[in-house]
């Protein structure tokens, strides 16, 4: 099977490049002049006609990504483009993430995206908040490839709050803790975040300040997933809402080893559902284009194999992710 890194891409032309970022830009214009939310991805790769090019805005900060061997323009007719849409756009920062086909042979790609000197424009601030919905969540621009918040996950982080009331709330592969926020400002008796990053429970808890949340009484745990289960097998404790927001593939550093979703969907379903209280809900979320909706929803059938699913819903992409729909998915999972 070809990957998408195998694509066979034309370049575009400068005219026809241009068109095609301004066509993508302004069919976000009214969720950007809207101001419901302060970070939205601008342009969606192949979706928006410009393959392996992103543009995702925060505040007045662009981050564009572009993918090694399937973008649609090289680097210095993409960066030019960009500097003459900046002020139509209202930025002052662009910083840039290059996706090289072989980041193994790269050395460390993601310390090289580590500098505060943008690839166009004045150095934004290290750290800064983005409003999304009421909330605020930190943005870091030039922290790796990481910026602290996946924006596809925007409408899903408002079904969390609008589900928290009074429920007792799992957050697995917590990142920067964006459902948890999202959770306890929905009003929410408890959250429990957990990650195998210390570095990023810290943002979460920063995550938390930012919002004004008492971090009192709410768990930050740092501990792989699957050990995780077995610790709250252990404390008798289970949960009414568990978000499952899990990378395609990790490196683990201690104990060494790697963590690869597909391979392991099944296991972390199956300690999910263990902990999950009858009439519970799961939020499970992948961008693995290899977990196709039928391969999901047989490995929760299989880790629900002694209970009963009451119901499956497959919720959408927000309006500036349309036009890809293998990008990501996400599925909320009610079970007696």
């Amino acid at each position: 099977m070809r990957s998408r890194e195998d694509e066979q891409v034309e370049l575009l032309k400068d005219d026809a490049l241009m068109v095609r970022l301004r066509a993508a830009i302004e069919r976000r214009r009214p969720m950007v002049d809207s101001g419901d939310a302060t970070a939205l991805r601008l342009v969606h790769d192949a979706a928006d006609g410009v393959s392996g090019i992103v543009v995702e805005k925060f505040e007045r900060v662009l981050v564009v990504q572009h993918h090694e061997g399937r973008a649609a323009a090289e680097l210095d007719r993409l960066k030019a483009a960009i500097e003459s849409l900046m002020e139509s756009i209202g930025v002052e920062s662009v910083y840039l993430k290059r996706f090289v086909r072989d980041r193994s042979a790269s050395g460390d790609a993601d310390d090289a995206h580590r500098g505060a000197t943008p690839w166009l424009g004045t150095p934004a601030d290290e750290e800064f908040a983005i409003r999304e919905g009421g909330m605020a969540f930190l943005i870091r621009p030039y922290d790796g490839f990481s910026t602290g918040l996946f924006l596809e996950h925007r409408d899903n982080r408002a079904r969390i709050r609008s589900m928290a009331q009074g429920k007792v709330v799992l957050n697995l592969f917590a990142y920067t803790c964006g459902f948890s926020i999202a959770a306890l400002s929905g009003g929410a008796e408890e959250v429990t975040s957990v990650d195998l990053s210390a570095r990023y429970l810290e943002w979460g808890r920063r995550n938390f300040a930012a919002n004004e949340l008492d971090a009192e009484g709410h768990r930050f745990i740092r501990d792989d997933a699957m050990k995780f289960y077995e610790r709250a097998r252990r404390q008798e404790r289970d949960y009414d809402l568990i978000v499952i927001d899990p990378p395609t593939f990790a490196r683990i550093k201690k104990p060494k080893g790697v963590f690869v979703l597909a391979d392991q969907i099944d296991d972390v379903l199956v300690g999910a559902v263990d902990r999950l209280r009858p009439g519970g809900t799961i939020l499970f979320a992948t961008n693995d284009r290899r977990l196709n909706r039928k391969v999901v929803e047989a490995a929760f059938h299989s880790a629900t194999a002694q209970r009963k699913i009451q119901n499956i819903e497959w919720t959408a992409l927000p309006g500036d992710f349309q036009g890809d729909p293998d990008y990501a998915r996400s599925v909320l999972v009610k079970i007696r």
